[in-house]
């Protein structure tokens, strides 16, 4: 039997974070033989050799500073024009919001796509679903995360043939705005679970002698971008109240700043200041980005995700998770749908620094219970939130709607 070979076009707004490993994830595991994916970023990325190196063809809308969907999306970026005029800012972003719709239009047609897949949620991806529907092409939106939807938002998601909802919670929030039940799907992220198990012991060792932490330190990790509401100063908080009892432990706090919002630039800039208020500069550890996350979760003796407002998914759950790592996680949002508290993990109330870090010295001070809780929630991970689950799934849903 032949089968038509359909090409699938796949808008990523954002140059980092979960959503954009996530759809890296996705297209490892695709059929390529029915599907030829596409990916165009909105901006550089460093994950655009990443998706070249795979064999897949990889566009870019716009090289120059601040990019053309960050003048659309981001109003900081116009701000400075209103000193010129009020209306400024807001007809500067429309002209290049039209711009942008007749852009990503043109690459619809020009490439042959039969199906868009918009990467981020109906409000972020509003243009480029206006794109798709101007030319009369398929598309699926991915929602993966919160956000208000407007009238304008909730007409322009008719033209949406399917929605992929990364968590009950996701779905919730959008069914109370009025998302037709009959077109959204509970999509989990998938995780390539052969890269968590091929990590060694050597693998483990080396991560630690990179930032010189003996066997005999304890060694949380916490991963995510800087957003004001990741939660990364709970954390610092939490860990402040740990040293009294373990004074040589390390955390390692994982992540980048994504973007150059006002808000997140002074976020990062209060965790630093947090550090040094807080006297943990001897224990804290600023990475940066990471290519290998599975090795730097199997080298911590407890993961801890601390945002301090319901998460979407939480991707870095799951990754310590299949690292057979005890994990510590807030509870709220999509994390309900990931750890069962005290069976796979420990739940803590969001913004509650001091339940974490007792939560913290328990897991530190219990080791059979972290052994037992970490090897009960590889388990789980390895069967709910797998690859081939994922892409089966999604593929099933581009069928139903391409034939």
């Amino acid at each position: 039997m032949s089968y038509k070979r359909y090409r699938v076009l796949y808008v990523q707004k954002a140059g980092g974070g979960g959503t954009v490993t996530a759809l890296y994830e996705l297209l490892h595991g695709m059929n390529r033989e029915l599907y030829e994916p596409i990916v165009l970023f909105y901006k550089p990325s460093h994950y655009v050799e990443k998706f070249q190196a795979y064999g897949i063809q990889v566009l870019v809308l716009s090289d120059r500073q601040p990019s053309i969907a960050d003048i659309v999306l981001e109003k900081h970026t116009t701000a400075h024009l209103a000193h010129y005029g009020k209306w400024l800012p807001s007809a500067y972003r429309t002209v290049h919001a039209m711009w942008l719709v007749l852009q990503v239009a043109f690459l619809i047609k020009q490439k042959g796509i039969d199906l868009v897949h918009h990467n981020e949620n109906l409000y972020q991806d509003r243009f480029t679903i206006a794109a798709a529907w101007l030319v009369g092409v398929l598309q699926v939106c991915h929602m993966h995360s919160f956000s208000p939807l407007s009238n304008f938002e909730k007409r322009l998601g008719r033209s949406v043939n399917a929605f992929l909802l990364v968590s009950t919670s996701v779905k919730r929030h959008y069914l109370e705005q009025g998302l037709p039940e009959k077109k959204s799907h509970i999509v989990y992220n998938g995780f390539d679970v052969a890269r968590f198990e091929r990590v060694s012991k050597e693998d483990r060792a080396r991560i630690r002698a990179e930032f010189q932490i003996s066997d005999s330190d304890a060694l949380l990790v916490n991963a995510g971008r800087f957003d004001s509401w990741k939660g990364q100063d709970y954390f610092l908080q939490a860990i402040a109240q740990v040293i009294p009892a373990y004074p040589s432990f390390k955390a390692l706090i994982v992540g980048e700043l994504t973007d150059n919002a006002p808000r997140n630039q002074a976020y990062y800039e209060k965790l630093q200041t947090l550090v040094k208020e807080l006297d943990l500069s001897k224990n804290v550890i600023f990475t940066g980005f990471r290519n290998d996350i599975p090795q730097v979760m199997a080298a911590a003796d407890v993961v801890v995700h601390s945002s301090s407002l319901p998460e979407p998914f939480g991707r870095v759950i799951v990754e310590g998770m299949l690292a057979e790592r005890p994990v510590i996680a807030t509870a709220a949002g999509g994390v309900l749908d990931i750890i069962q508290d005290r069976e796979t993990g420990l739940l803590v109330p969001p913004q509650d620094a001091t339940r974490m870090a007792k939560a913290i010295l328990w897991l530190l001070q219990n080791p059979e219970d972290a052994t037992r809780l970490g090897k009960a929630a590889k388990q789980l991970a390895k069967t709910r939130f797998s690859i081939e689950h994922q892409v089966e799934t999604v593929q099933q849903i581009y069928q139903e709607i391409l034939e």
